[in-house]
């Protein structure tokens, strides 16, 4: 459905997290500008990226699968708030 009216919006803030350490629209910016690859090693406190095939144990089945070595990850996840 489209709106028609012109009622005045304000965008009174900006916060981002993103990969690489960049936590500010500036720091993601200047990110970007210097061609950095976020991209890193999952961090232990993540995942066991060497998890276990033993077929008694789903979880340690399931990661093993489907463990990725690699991606894009924020620094303190713990702290996020959605």
């Amino acid at each position: 459905m489209l709106n028609d009216s012109a009622e005045p919006l304000a965008i009174i803030g900006l916060g981002c997290r993103f990969p690489g350490k960049a936590n500010s629209p500036e720091a993601f910016w200047q990110m970007l500008q210097a061609g950095v690859d976020a991209i890193s090693k999952v961090p232990s406190d993540r995942w066991n990226t060497n998890a276990s095939t033993d077929e008694d144990d789903d979880v340690a089945m399931m990661m093993a699968k489907a463990s990725a070595q690699w991606g894009g990850f924020l620094e303190q996840v713990d702290t996020f708030d959605a």
